[in-house]
């Protein structure tokens, strides 16, 4: 009898250990300096914004846990490529389609090109002068495929490491035009003290298989993962976690997705 009990044990066990390794895995979640979404809390120096409070939460629901790491973008999603376990809130695109696995939608994305109004160059760039422009955008983001639809030229176009670089180029007149998402800018223009009024959006570029932000997760990851994280958003939002969350980041639900910079 109790050889059998002892067998009965043992055969329980990898099911047992496999069940415990399930509760206790973790994510990593990279992403980048892009506020109110992600960014480091000057307050407390860690990672902090609307996509990592819901991938804390969406971890939560699924008894999983989450960590933070703030990168280069081009960095974090070479993080994201190559490690099992990795997630980070981005644009879900056609050219990205295959390389993640998608958990989603998050948020409406929209992508403009701006300029500083006390120049001359949204008036060239309406008089049909755009392809003659410079424009700067942050390198590895997905804008960078919407910018050679616009007919700006391959040669005229250059690259920043972050959103507060892109700003810097724009404004030391390095570059004619930035590329933005409205809700960075706003979060980054009221942070330096910069009056909203001294940028002005002239072109909506978003492309319709790039208007939504996602989490993208590492391309093996197993379906049962990815179902728990996609069943975890949807019971936030539902019930009513999501918009709470949201509410959080005033700024998000004042700008929505206008594009003006307010």
């Amino acid at each position: 009898m109790k050889v059998v009990t002892l067998t009965a044990v043992f055969a329980l066990f990898p099911m047992l250990l496999a069940q415990t390794l399930a509760a206790e895995k973790t994510y990593k979640m990279v992403g980048t300096e892009y506020p109110p979404f992600t960014f480091t809390d000057p307050a407390t120096g860690t990672p902090a914004g609307f996509a990592v409070d819901l991938a804390k939460a969406m971890c939560t629901k699924s008894a999983r846990t989450v960590s933070v790491e703030l990168h280069p973008w081009k960095r974090a999603e070479s993080m994201l490529a190559a490690n099992p376990g990795t997630i980070a809130f981005m644009a879900r695109t056609e050219a990205r389609e295959h390389q993640y696995r998608w958990i989603g939608p998050v948020y409406p994305r929209r992508s403009y090109l701006w300029t500083l109004a006390s120049s001359n160059r949204a008036e060239q760039a309406r008089k049909g002068e755009l392809g003659t422009l410079t424009v700067s955008v942050v390198r590895g983001y997905a804008s960078l495929d919407e910018l050679r639809k616009t007919g700006i030229a391959e040669r005229n176009i250059s690259e920043a490491t972050d959103d507060a670089q892109n700003l810097k180029k724009l404004l030391a007149g390095r570059v004619d035009l930035i590329h933005a998402n409205d809700l960075v800018l706003a979060w980054k223009l009221r942070a330096e003290g910069i009056p909203p009024e001294t940028l002005v959006a002239l072109f909506d570029i978003t492309s319709p298989d790039s208007n939504e932000y996602y989490f993208g997760i590492h391309r093996n990851a197993d379906d049962t993962e990815v179902s728990l994280l996609q069943n975890a958003l949807d019971n936030l939002r539902q019930s009513g976690e999501f918009d709470r969350l949201l509410a959080a980041y005033p700024i998000i639900l004042r700008q929505g997705t206008q594009g003006a910079v307010k």
